[in-house]
């Protein structure tokens, strides 16, 4: 589905069941060609989405939620890139809430203002390429790691599971808290922790 008009063009997917999307949205697909961005991009399926062989581009939005009945999970690869470019832009990936990953390993997110990654049910793992974006919000049921170019940090795991986080610039964790594992945070650069905690009773939860 979709609309096209002077102000608002969106593009929105629905699967019953799992959803495959290879190819580009809002990329220009000759030298010098200016592409017309979509507004809003929106992704839904029932089970699994898989964004292998995807470049899309939007400028306000891009939602991918996966597992609606409570299981599946989010992938991509080297080829996968997400970006939105107007001020207050975000990107928001979601899986299933009982179980499913989101596998993003070698994938560029870039968002102007937000973007957030939750799986309550699930692993997190980003590598290879960068977040980018003001502020990063996780919320994960297990293991995190993520590889990022971000100002602000806002995570929450509630599984069992360590949070590993890079940035290659200055950040401020407003709130990083596990409740069964550890929190390592690396910048480069100014590291401001304003709340950070593990609840976890072993040995190894530590920060």
């Amino acid at each position: 589905n979709g609309s096209d008009d002077a102000y608002s063009r969106t593009i929105s997917l629905d699967a019953g069941v799992a959803l495959a999307f290879a190819g580009p949205i809002g990329q220009a697909l000759e030298t010098g060609d200016v592409a017309e961005l979509p507004t809003t991009v929106t992704f839904t399926a029932t089970g699994d989405v898989d964004l292998g062989n995807a470049a899309i581009s939007a400028l306000d939005g891009i939602t991918v939620s996966a597992g609606i009945d409570g299981s599946g999970g989010i992938r991509g690869n080297v080829i996968t890139q997400l970006e939105v470019t107007n001020s207050g832009s975000d990107i928001e990936l979601t899986a299933g809430s009982n179980s499913g990953a989101i596998s993003l390993t070698n994938v560029s997110l870039t968002a102007v203002d937000r973007i957030g990654l939750e799986a309550a049910g699930g692993d997190i793992v980003h590598s290879g390429a960068l977040i980018t974006a003001d502020e990063l919000e996780i919320t994960g049921g297990g293991n995190v790691t993520a590889n990022t170019s971000i100002a602000t940090l806002t995570a929450g795991l509630t599984g069992s599971g360590d949070l590993t986080l890079t940035n290659d610039r200055s950040l401020t964790a407003s709130s990083a808290t596990n409740d069964d594992g550890a929190i390592s945070l690396t910048a480069y650069g100014n590291l401001v922790a304003t709340n950070v905690r593990t609840s976890g009773g072993k040995d190894d939860d530590d920060i």
